[in-house]
């Protein structure tokens, strides 16, 4: 059997600047999509108090205040009998 003259050598160390500097990207894409998810969380809440009322609404109420109007106006001519 022939002798060995020479040894072999492996390297395993794994580089990983690449992988670190592609997950500090991600970190900071992600805090970024947070952050703006909460900004229209908050648009969101603020808009979920606010009412738009339709055109029927607006006719309803109308007829409705002129109603209390006359109520009103009713029974301060009733006080006086």
């Amino acid at each position: 059997m022939a002798q060995y003259d020479g040894s072999l050598r492996i390297v395993t160390k794994i580089i990983t600047r690449d992988a670190e500097e592609s997950l500090s990207s991600l970190e900071y894409t992600i805090k970024k999509s947070a952050k703006y998810i909460d900004s229209l969380r908050q648009k969101m809440d603020a808009l979920r108090d606010v009412k738009t009322p339709t055109k029927e609404y607006q006719n309803l109420e109308k007829q409705l205040l002129g109603t209390l109007d006359k109520i009103e106006r009713l029974e301060e001519s009733h006080r006086y009998f």
